[in-house]
């Protein structure tokens, strides 16, 4: 079995043992791996939270889809600042 296999194994198994809303995002904040369970929470289609979006399009999305009970009054501020905030605190492991 390769490494690459070996660690794709590792963190399928650590993302199907986390909750519901779990979801791993690459350092370029493009989804890698969610839970099934993750669009049914949010009440959008399977095919909006995909592999590959950026953190970015998925919680805009989200929002679009009125999952937020309110409106803000610059969503693109708020979805920015949410960005910066993923961003903050994300690791990169050399």
């Amino acid at each position: 079995m390769s490494y690459i296999n070996l660690a794709y194994k590792l963190y399928k198994g650590i993302i199907d043992r986390l909750g519901d809303g779990a979801a791993l995002f690459d350092g370029m904040g493009r989804l890698v791996q969610s839970k099934d369970k993750h669009s049914q929470y949010f009440d959008v289609p399977k095919s909006s939270i995909a592999i590959r979006f950026t953190f970015k399009k998925i919680i805009r999305t989200i929002y679009d889809a009125g999952f937020y009970a309110y409106e803000f009054v610059d969503v693109d501020l708020w979805i920015k600042e949410r960005v910066a905030i993923s961003e903050a605190g994300a690791k990169t492991l050399k």
